[in-house]
């Protein structure tokens, strides 16, 4: 959210509570990216340099302490992660991907032959990500075992698909249509569009189950955080809700925007 100072902060909300915890460890830009479990994941930008952190226990811990490398002096963010956590990263300096985990490992990096890429999710051996061509965006899944890189082939009549999150066999994003028109979508075996009511544009950023997180723009251009309640078994007869903002993050190339 944007403060009245103009700042943007980062903040869990929690349902059953009503409860809004702001998070801003250094008192700078903060995004959160992803949460698991006892850890929640961002990025903060200070003097125009981003550095990724988790918070754990309430605690934040900083990746500069762990990537003290001339490598990373240029900026490093956190993306994602997976229930382990595996941390999905990118360093500004190598402009390149890795997967890492805080309890030890090697880091392995990971990028799209050829275009600039970004790291969003992780679901087994199975790593999802976006990359750069003519301008549009593709999503892509990575498989760790085979090493191969396989495009998740867009919707008819789509110029581009984006991947924000996995739950399961089931991933989560954003399609841009033929009138430049913003849709979230669920794929499992087939894509099924995600449209808020009345809205000029849907992005699902996240999933836990069957609930669902994103955001989307109303009449006037105006944001708003959605929380996304499935109804099963028939995805036709998903009901959406508006009941908070779980968070701000456009993950793109290099940066949350």
């Amino acid at each position: 959210y944007i403060d009245s100072q103009g700042l943007q902060n980062g903040f869990v909300y929690n349902p059953f509570s009503n409860v809004w915890t702001s998070l801003n460890p250094l008192g700078a830009t903060t995004k959160i990216t992803g949460a698991a479990n006892d850890f929640i994941v961002g990025n903060t930008i200070r003097n125009g340099k981003e550095d990724g952190f988790y918070y754990l226990n309430g605690t934040a811990n900083f990746y500069s302490t762990f990537f003290a490398l001339p490598e990373f002096a240029q900026g490093h963010s956190v993306n994602g992660l997976d229930q382990n956590p595996v941390l999905l990263m990118h360093s500004v300096g190598m402009d390149s991907n890795f997967i890492w985990s805080p309890f030890g490992g090697t880091k392995t990096h990971i990028n799209y032959p050829g275009h600039d890429s970004i790291l969003v999710a992780k679901a087994g051996n199975s790593v999802f990500g976006n990359y750069e061509a003519d301008g549009e965006e593709h999503g892509f899944v990575y498989n760790t075992v085979s090493q191969q890189f396989i495009d998740l082939v867009a919707p008819v009549g789509a110029d581009s698909v984006t991947v924000h999150s996995v739950f399961g066999a089931r991933k989560f994003g954003s399609y841009v249509d033929a009138n430049g028109v913003t849709h979230g979508f669920e794929l499992n075996g087939h894509y099924t569009t995600l449209d808020f009511p009345g809205a000029t544009g849907t992005v699902v950023q996240g999933a836990e189950v069957d609930t669902l997180v994103g955001y989307f723009w109303d009449d006037v251009g105006v944001q708003h955080g959605f929380v996304y309640t499935a109804v099963l078994p028939e995805p036709s007869s998903y009901v959406l809700m508006v009941s908070a903002l779980i968070g701000l993050c456009f993950l793109r190339k290099c940066h949350v925007e």
